[in-house]
């Protein structure tokens, strides 16, 4: 039985959604800039943050100022944990094997822009309470800021950190009691942030006993969410993966999954992506629009074309073939996909159009044919899709009037 994500990935700050509303973003931080001008040529596709939570979105320009940097390289600190009723019984180097391979995923997934560089203290640290009682970590922000806040103040003697961007708390692995959710740690106030050694801590992750089975890419859907990206799976229903499928890590983060690479959109969001690689089209288009796609896998080239269809929706059509993270892919062809920005994490900010709504083997939508090959096409919101041939390794499409 293939598992997905359960809620609370990421835990929210102390301010509700609610009157999140009510808050205005600061000036972006990362790369992505502040919002672009009116001679930016793919301007209109880029969707602000809209979705009113505050800490994690799929809209970007401006990205949130208090997530990690995702250009260059960031230090991340590794402080291991152990409980009295789950002593370690592995070596600290045998638990950070665990999720060591993480770092080179996010240089796949990054074309080499991200560097995650983890610096791991090779010791348990004893918490003082049983694992049982700091479990579920995901149950409020303040339970998961004081159990971090508990982490670091134990290595704190051994610790400078003064250098320290990004913050991981890996527990015991063996350590059942602790619950099967390891969420992401973005306050979204320096005011909930962890202050040491002349910093505050404001981006983090937890492990929990679920790293057992997700492996080392749960570390990179916990970071990516430190980098303001959204979860992909669903907060609600019986079906987890209703809106993506196996596309992409921030749904399922799982190393076997169809297609676990980044979604182009996300990439572009982190700076991953120049602009020169997305073809903008303002508004669907009224006459035929050419347009040739190099895999999102490889390094270099056009990379999607985006066509805007409101102030915080999109259309979004990129090549997916069996490259690197995409190996295992079921179908090659072009991933078309819309991007909400208005709608938050757990609730399908990104949604993609599947070939068959239904799959009778299992009764719910698998997406797995939901690339287009050469010959196929797809209409959405009257803009057509037609993926005319194969170019190279890539594919050649053209965009017109629904």
């Amino acid at each position: 039985m293939t598992r997905h994500r359960m809620r609370g990935s990421g835990v929210i700050g102390r301010l509700s959604a609610l009157a999140l509303l009510a808050v205005v973003l600061p000036s972006c931080g990362g790369t992505a800039g502040s919002r672009p001008s009116a001679d930016d040529p793919a301007g209109p596709c880029k969707l602000p943050v809209a979705d009113g939570r505050g800490d994690v979105a799929i809209g970007g320009w401006p990205r949130a100022a208090e997530r990690l940097r995702a250009v260059g390289e960031v230090v991340a600190t590794v402080i291991m944990v152990d409980f009295p009723d789950a002593p370690a019984t592995m070596s600290p180097d045998a638990a950070f094997a665990k999720i060591a391979p993480s770092t080179g995923i996010f240089d796949e997934v990054s074309y080499g822009r991200f560097t995650y560089r983890l610096e791991p203290v090779m010791k348990w640290y004893r918490m003082s309470a049983p694992s049982t009682e700091y479990a579920p970590l995901t149950s409020s922000f303040d339970h998961h800021r004081a159990y971090i806040a508990e982490a670091v103040a134990l290595a704190d003697a051994d610790v400078d950190f003064s250098s320290t961007e990004s913050l991981i708390v890996l527990a015991n692995p063996d350590a059942d009691g602790l619950g099967e959710a390891g969420p992401a740690f973005t306050p979204i106030s320096s005011d909930d942030g962890i202050a040491v050694d002349g910093t505050v801590l404001m981006n983090g992750a937890t492990s929990a006993h679920d790293l057992g089975y997700w492996g080392a890419i749960w570390l990179n859907h916990e970071v990516t969410h430190t980098l303001g990206l959204p979860d992909l799976y669903a907060f609600e229903g019986g079906e987890g993966l209703p809106y993506t499928g196996e596309f992409g890590y921030m749904g399922l983060s799982s190393l076997d999954a169809n297609a676990p690479g980044l979604l182009g959109w996300e990439r572009w969001v982190l700076g991953w992506l120049d602009d020169d690689q997305i073809t903008c089209l303002a508004a669907p288009p009224s006459a035929s629009v050419p347009v040739v796609l190099t895999p999102i896998g490889t390094v270099g080239g056009p990379k999607a074309v985006v066509v805007a269809l409101g102030p915080t929706r999109a259309l979004v059509a990129e090549a997916r073939t069996a490259t690197g993270l995409d190996a295992g892919i079921r179908k090659e062809g072009v991933l078309v996909y819309t991007v909400d920005s208005s709608v938050e994490s757990g609730f399908g900010p990104v949604r993609v159009v599947p070939a068959d709504p239904l799959d009778p083997a299992v009764g719910h939508t698998t997406f797995f044919d939901a690339p287009r090959a050469a010959g196929e096409s797809v209409e959405v919101e009257g803009v057509r899709v037609a993926v005319v041939s194969r170019a190279g390794d890539g594919f050649r499409l053209e965009l017109s009037a629904g």
